[in-house]
């Protein structure tokens, strides 16, 4: 819309006069400097505050919040920041420490949850030692960082801590569960066998009775925490044993009555829950029938079959009864063998000339000595070759008379020959000598071979064996103990009476003048406790065939020759607890060089988790064990008392089976061994030449230095 405005024409207006203004806009001016100043003042003022902020910022996120040892290192680095460095700095540098210490408090409860010795799983006792664990590491936060502590205390330590009592209390409940099931398993258990008892004596009523108040029990499981397949498995114990023990009862009627063609079709009816084949005629008491008329008058019929619902115990009751029919068939043939093992056994003991060769036959009398608790493995034992030094044992009649070796002795001779399975220790090499001078009835290296037993190669080869494994398992004299079976060797005898008189006293025990010697001397107390009884053969031998003096020398250098210098070797504290200068086990012999340091490295870090500070060398020692060889070394730590080192589980044992397993490791500890074993045959050498004269006269092939090399060795 268009207005018009309309002119009020002419007006006239009064009003008294006013202030002139004469200024010249000075004023103006500076006020309007004052505030571009201010603008400048806050424009600098805030990028001060950002400066400020960035450094707070920057200096929290690069603070070195651990040492070297992951411990956490309080450090306040505000104190000497402006008040906007210091409020941007603070809550990044607590948020670490609280991220920090949430890592510690985790770490210390996950570290007490795998203690189970101090809590033994036990809820409240865990809680009750977190907060003790979680107080420790409270009391060593600064005052400054009280407050961050505090806070993570109240929610990560409060949270993990009820975290890992609600799971100790879940598995406690379970277990308790699971005790409550299994000793309910056991009850059923106990009820299965009285079930079967009861049947087997013709009590069929009350083993009903029992086994429906097993099956009431199964049914409780659920109840207390177990899954219906625990259930079903009680429960299908039960039927087994009930339905189970009917059908042997029915099978070895069967067997009585001759029927055994009827136990296939038997156990096929109960796999498949009805008769099978029901109008199979079968003849039963000289009367044809079916198969269904049969079994019906044994109470078997196609609703009882049916009745068993649960496959498996169908599937059970029909291998019970596959197994007896098995049995049977077994114990005929067995029955069968047995007059013919006996009838071979009678002939190969007698030595009527009877007795048959070849492998059949020497599998014939395995299967009769395993019969009489000398299988493959137990016929060439400690108790078997016992046996076989006893001529009215049955072993050993059998091994002086008959014309084979069992299969168990002949394969452990073959592959004692042939390094396949050679024996492991000197009593298994002493078993097999025994065992192989009985039944080869005096024949030696030197010897004729007995065909019949073992061949001329398997022979030899166990032959030219029998040395090395001497070296190697520090078998005293070999060779002179098996000539000493088959050839009534009196080696042992001059050994000894040569080495009286040369020590003086031809009535006196020449070992006992031997260990005088020694002690008079001040030799005993400069050795290692176990120089005495390890020099004992290679002593017997020197001093029949040296002279006295050259006899302690020769004695000595066998001592340095298998005792090796050590810094690390410390008897236990029941033998004195004594460094000693030289072990047999020493292992700088089996790691020289740069290995040793691997081998500290790798003991010192066994050591790390020992309470206290232990360095090998230093506070810490090594024993070897008594069953250490020369393949195997055990070291137990012990302090300088002589005390055992213990970590979280038990003693602390460096074996050198565990270091082999670096092949750089491995391969110096073979080479230390090769050298071990080079230097003592310097020393065997030299004994065989002491030794040749009187090895000769007194015994024909005799190697007289095979011991010496033996006792040097130590077991493997």
């Amino acid at each position: 819309m268009v207005g018009v405005i309309k002119s009020k024409g002419p007006q006239e207006q009064t009003r008294a006069a006013g202030v002139l203004q004469i200024n010249t806009a000075a004023d103006q001016v500076a006020s309007a400097i004052g505030r571009a100043a201010d603008r400048v003042g806050q424009v600098a003022y805030q990028k001060f505050e950002d400066e400020q902020t960035e450094l707070g910022r920057q200096t929290a996120k690069n603070m070195k919040m651990r040492d070297a040892s992951g411990n956490i290192v309080y450090t306040d680095p505000t104190q000497d920041m402006s008040r906007v460095a210091r409020n941007a700095a603070r809550p990044i540098i607590e948020s670490n420490y609280a991220r920090q210490l949430a890592i510690d408090f985790d770490g210390a409860l996950i570290d007490l949850r795998r203690d189970t010795a101090a809590h033994q799983n036990n809820p409240e006792k865990f809680r009750e030692l977190a907060q003790l664990k979680l107080e420790g590491i409270m009391n060593g936060i600064p005052q400054d960082f009280a407050g961050v502590g505090s806070a993570v205390l109240d929610q990560v330590g409060a949270e993990r801590t009820m975290d890992h009592y609600n799971q100790l209390s879940r598995a406690k409940i379970r277990e308790e569960e699971a005790v409550a099931i299994s000793n309910m398993a056991i009850d059923i258990g106990e009820d299965v066998k009285n079930i079967a008892a009861l049947i087997r004596s013709g009590d069929v009523d009350i083993a009903k009775d029992l086994a429906e108040s097993a099956r009431s029990k199964a049914e409780l499981v659920i109840g207390m925490g177990g899954t219906l397949q625990q259930q079903k498995a009680l429960t299908r114990s039960i039927d087994t044993v009930v339905y189970g023990e009917a059908a042997n009862a029915t099978v070895n009627a069967m067997i009585d009555e001759g029927l055994f063609d009827l136990l296939d079709p038997l156990a096929e009816s109960f796999e498949g829950g009805r008769v099978v084949r029901p109008d199979l005629e079968v003849v039963v008491a000289g009367k044809k029938t079916t198969l269904r008329e049969a079994l019906a008058e044994r109470g078997i019929d196609d609703e009882a079959l049916a009745n068993i619902e649960d496959v498996e115990v169908r599937g059970a009751v029909a291998a019970s009864i596959r197994t007896r029919a098995n049995q049977y068939s077994q114990v005929q043939s067995a029955n069968a063998k047995m007059v013919a093992m006996l009838s071979e056994v009678n002939n190969q003991m007698t030595g009527n000339g009877l007795g048959g060769t070849g492998s059949k036959n020497e599998d014939l009398m395995q299967d009769y000595f395993s019969s009489k608790g000398l299988d493959m493995t137990n016929i060439t034992s400690a108790e078997a070759a016992a046996m076989a030094q006893d001529p009215t044992s049955e072993l050993g009649k059998f091994l002086r008379n008959g014309q084979v070796f069992p299969t168990g002795i002949k394969r452990q001779l073959i592959n004692a020959a042939n390094g396949l399975a050679p024996p492991k220790t000197a009593d298994e090499l002493r078993n097999l000598l025994t065992l192989w001078g009985t039944g080869s009835m005096g024949i030696t290296t030197q010897g004729p071979v007995v065909r019949d037993k073992l061949g001329n190669d398997d022979a030899n080869a166990f032959w030219s064996n029998v040395n090395n494994y001497a070296m190697s398992y520090g078998m005293e004299a070999a060779t002179e103990y098996a000539t000493a079976l088959t050839s009534d060797s009196t080696i042992g005898a001059d050994l000894e009476s040569q080495a009286r008189t040369r020590l003086g006293n031809p009535n006196k025990d020449a070992y006992a003048q031997i260990k005088q010697r020694w002690i008079d001397s001040g030799w005993k107390d400069k050795t290692n406790p176990r120089a005495m009884s390890r020099m004992k053969t290679i002593a017997i031998r020197a001093y029949a065939s040296l002279p006295n003096d050259e006899a302690d020398d020769y004695v000595n250098t066998a001592y340095e020759t298998l005792f090796a210098p050590t810094d690390y070797i410390i008897t236990p504290a029941i033998m004195g607890a004594t460094r000693q200068d030289r072990s047999e086990f020493a292992p700088e012999r089996f790691y020289p060089d740069d290995m040793m340091s691997t081998f500290t490295e790798h003991v010192n870090k066994k050591l790390s988790k020992a309470g206290g500070f232990y360095e090998l060398g230093e506070n810490a020692f090594l024993y070897p064990s008594p069953d250490s060889t020369n393949s195997s070394v055990t070291w137990q730590v012990l302090d300088r008392q002589g005390k055992p080192i213990l970590n979280s589980n038990g003693s602390i044992l460096i074996r050198s089976q565990e270091l082999n397993k670096n092949n750089t490791m491995a391969k110096k500890f073979a080479d230390a061994v090769a050298q071990k074993i080079e230097d003592a045959q310097a020393i065997r050498d030299r004994a065989m030449t002491y030794g040749n004269n009187l090895a000769e006269t007194k015994s024909k092939g005799l190697n007289f230095g095979a011991g010496l090399i033996d006792s040097l060795l130590g077991e493997q």
